[in-house]
């Protein structure tokens, strides 16, 4: 028999841990942008960085959230995978029946796409041997520095591009809200029917939850490294 008041704490939790890591990377990343931007912008060479790599790399955003609505079953009712209207940009919009469970458990991770595309272009990274990242449990000041020095400056370029362009927009991140509590409680009920069914254990539930909390950290610290390079060169040519 189920525990109701189990399930409840349960979703709940589950619910913080969904949210809590894109809730602290957008807020990073949106302080950064009150704090540098409007120095990179008034800069020639700074701005012509930040158009130059979005044009490569915001497409890559835009397509994870199309690529995720028709996995869920949404219908794309417009798409620019790069935009100049009111500022560098894209866009994908998207209808969906209210009706259906499984269009409505699509909204959050459509919402969150371009995160989900970014830690797992740091995966496999990982993985190929293309960058090393830190252990992030055991992070400090003077192992972040060491770790910096000693990646591959293309490397750096390279992921600190891809993750800054794939962090959601505020948009997003609202739009994550939307079925948070209704996914909190499908992934929760889907989890006890798994670990019950012993197809997976708590072991592998943690490893899961572990290299999200692992990916959105690093996603902020590649993207936080960006930031720097739009702020350096921010010195040349400036308007």
């Amino acid at each position: 028999m189920i525990d109701i008041s189990g399930v409840i704490n349960d979703t709940l939790n589950m619910a913080f841990l969904m949210v809590a890591p894109i809730a602290f990377v957008v807020i990073v990343h949106n302080f950064m942008a009150y704090v540098v931007a409007g120095r990179v912008m008034r800069s020639t060479f700074s701005k012509g960085l930040y158009y130059a790599l979005g044009v490569v790399f915001i497409p890559l955003h835009e397509l994870s959230h199309a690529f995720a609505c028709l996995l869920f079953g949404h219908k794309i009712t417009g798409f620019r995978l790069v935009s100049f209207d009111g500022g560098l940009g894209g866009y994908v919009n998207h209808t969906w029946n209210t009706k259906s469970l499984y269009q409505r458990f699509g909204v959050f991770f459509i919402a969150i796409a371009p995160l989900l595309t970014a830690i797992t272009m740091l995966a496999v990274g990982q993985s190929k041997g293309w960058v090393h990242l830190p252990d992030t449990r055991n992070l400090s000041i003077t192992g972040i520095y060491y770790w910096l020095v000693n990646t591959p400056l293309m490397t750096t370029l390279l992921f600190s591009s891809l993750c800054f362009y794939c962090i959601p927009s505020v948009q997003d991140f609202k739009n994550s809200f939307k079925s948070v509590l209704f996914n909190a409680l499908i992934i929760v009920l889907l989890v006890y029917v798994l670990i019950e069914s012993q197809l997976i254990s708590h072991w592998d539930v943690e490893r899961i939850t572990d290299s999200l909390l692992s990916g959105s950290i690093m996603v902020v610290l590649f993207s936080l490294m960006y930031w720097m390079l739009l702020w350096i060169t921010s010195f040349i040519m400036r308007e």
